[in-house]
């Protein structure tokens, strides 16, 4: 829905509506993505300091989705693909767009252990994108051309509409809203995340294909907007950033553990080939992702609670947007009186 103004998750508050909900353990936060049944819609990033094959294998175990980071030795992922197949895992992993022939190669080689493959470049709108899609979706070996295609990332309308044309099965949007994304920065270009989200989702439920919402989350308000404005999936990466399932050590600073985290485009992950356009930083050590994991679902239940939405579907239908001034940040934003008590 094209507006004059252009909206970030801080920008609005879904509005609370009747509700005959008596315990927010009765509200389903479950959803089938591209015939994956999932008990939660969060998909952990595939960043290199985020989703590795623990990760992958610790979101499956809590009815969430990992997709396998790109960013180290193809021999290496191979092994860990075929792993994480032999332990009855579906494996979606990532893939870039420099050599497409010897992507389509990498494709071929792990074909009967993968279920789906996601191209991952920053600018998804790119003619590369369209033919590598083409490339394994065209091809004639039926174990490459069955197999479900994520793409991105994109933000606006066209994006999603060329996406969907070239065959993308689903399709990541968000450019430039990362935590450690600084293209905005850099480049000048994005879409505020919360009005790419509603653009992309009126486009994709016209086409029947899912969006995910990547980046941008910090914290489960924003994972109901994400979720209330018409996104399928949620992609988070900095609120996992630190946790024990997550690829890298930990080392200290100042007698406090931390580990590493950055974003893609950062000189870290890229060299110095490119203008940096990321972050390459530590967060604190936080310990398991399940208790992450389950405070974003008992948030998203919350919210669907207020609008009276037992379902993802119910929701995502009953909530309403209000546009909020900048003082609303102040209001929302927790406030402790400090008193202090007389001795005498």
């Amino acid at each position: 829905m094209p507006s004059e103004y252009y909206y970030t998750f801080d920008d609005v508050l879904i509005t609370p509506a009747y509700s005959e909900i008596e315990s927010r353990q009765d509200i389903d936060t479950s959803t089938d993505f591209l015939g994956l049944p999932l008990k939660i819609p969060i998909i952990s990033a595939n960043m290199d300091y985020i989703t590795g094959p623990k990760m992958l294998a610790t979101m499956h175990s809590l009815g969430g989705l990992g997709i396998l980071h790109r960013f180290y030795p193809w021999d290496q992922q191979k092994d860990d693909i075929i792993a994480l197949y032999e332990q009855d895992i579906s494996v979606i992993f990532s893939v870039g767009v420099r050599d497409l022939k010897e992507t389509l190669e990498h494709v071929k080689e792990v074909s009967q252990y993968v279920y789906g493959i996601c191209i991952d470049v920053a600018h998804g709108h790119h003619k590369k994108v369209a033919d590598l899609i083409e490339l394994i979706k065209g091809s004639v070996e039926g174990s490459i051309s069955d197999k479900k295609v994520i793409a991105g990332n994109v933000a606006t309308l066209e994006g999603v509409d060329f996406l969907y044309q070239s065959g993308a099965d689903a399709i990541k949007v968000g450019i430039g809203n990362g935590s450690v994304c600084t293209t905005r920065t850099v480049a000048g270009i994005g879409v505020p995340q919360l009005s790419a989200i509603l653009e992309c989702a009126a486009m994709s439920d016209e086409m029947k294909i899912p969006i995910i919402a990547d980046g941008g989350i910090r914290h489960s308000g924003d994972l109901a907007k994400a979720i209330a404005a018409g996104a399928n999936m949620v992609m988070i990466g900095n609120l996992f950033a630190g946790t024990d399932e997550t690829p890298g050590g930990t080392f200290f600073i100042n007698n406090k553990q931390f580990k590493r985290y950055r974003g893609q485009a950062s000189f870290g992950s890229n060299g110095d080939r490119y203008v940096k356009e990321g972050i390459d930083g530590v967060v604190p050590v936080k310990g398991p992702v399940a208790p992450i994991l389950h405070q974003l679902q008992a948030g998203l239940r919350s919210s669907m609670s207020y609008v009276g939405a037992r379902t993802i579907e119910e929701f995502q239908i009953k909530a309403k947007f209000v546009e909020v001034s900048s003082h609303t940040l102040m209001e929302n934003s927790t406030r402790v009186t400090e008193v202090i008590l007389d001795a005498e």
